[in-house]
């Protein structure tokens, strides 16, 4: 995750690997945020426009969340959060049940921070 630069959001990549069968994400939460969505990023002439996904298909393989596309979008954060710092991320799927993850804080320019989970 990248450290953001407000209280207001932060936007966060990770990869997923599944191993099984096509499952879906239904929710994300974090201590850190109020709210996490996943979204996607749509670039139309020069309008970027980012658009929520109320329920992400994790087809079998590995689904990369990063920057320019499908991010975690974590909203009305409720501390500042630094490089260095690790937020985690509870990640709820239809099949797969609830994963916990902890995702590193990194400065913008350097190269996205990976967290990988293996729903079975």
């Amino acid at each position: 995750m990248y450290a953001p630069t407000s209280l207001s959001e932060a936007a966060a990549y990770l990869v997923i690997e599944n191993t099984n069968r096509p499952d879906t994400l239904v929710s994300i939460s974090s201590p850190l945020a109020t709210a996490v969505r996943p979204h996607r990023q749509e670039t139309t002439g020069s309008m970027v426009q980012m658009i929520p996904i109320s329920h992400l298909v994790i087809p079998r393989g590995v689904t990369q969340f990063a920057p320019g596309g499908t991010h975690l979008m974590l909203t009305d954060l409720n501390r500042v959060v630094v490089r260095g710092d690790s937020v985690t991320l509870t990640l709820s799927f239809s099949l797969a049940g609830t994963r916990t993850i902890q995702l590193p804080v990194i400065d913008y320019g350097d190269s996205p921070p990976v967290a990988t989970e293996h729903p079975r």
